[in-house]
């Protein structure tokens, strides 16, 4: 099951940058390698969190049921809170194409935060039906 989240996972994030990296290309004057740059870093990112919070939610499903809903609150925020401080960082090291990369790091949030939406509630109609 876990193989399937992480192949779905990582054919999102295989589609989404191409896309982001042409649109982005299209629309600005940033230097393609640039804009590159930092979808590889949003990717990854964006790929850790979430793998570590379908991990973490599964773990919590199994074990400690009640504890669940604040654990996936939590993982909301850590991510958030990663971002705004991947974002910040970003500025302070005072890279070029800022603005791409906040887009970036934008789109691979929600999308992100789509797909571990989806998969929780999945897991949640499965075991409504279970019971």
């Amino acid at each position: 099951m876990q193989i399937k989240r992480i192949l779905a996972l990582s054919l999102v994030f295989v589609l989404l940058c191409p896309l982001l990296l042409y649109a982005e290309t299209l629309l600005t004057d940033t230097d393609p390698v640039i804009i590159a740059r930092g979808l590889l870093c949003a990717a990854v990112i964006f790929f850790a969190l979430t793998m570590g919070e379908i991990g973490i939610a599964d773990y919590f499903r199994k074990h400690r049921v009640r504890s669940l809903p604040g654990v996936l609150i939590a993982a909301k925020g850590v991510r958030f809170l990663v971002s705004l401080l991947v974002i910040v960082l970003y500025g302070l090291a005072q890279f070029p194409g800022l603005i791409a990369f906040t887009s970036n790091i934008f789109i691979c949030f929600i999308v992100s935060l789509v797909f571990t939406t989806i998969i929780h509630m999945k897991e949640e109609s499965k075991n409504n039906t279970l019971s």
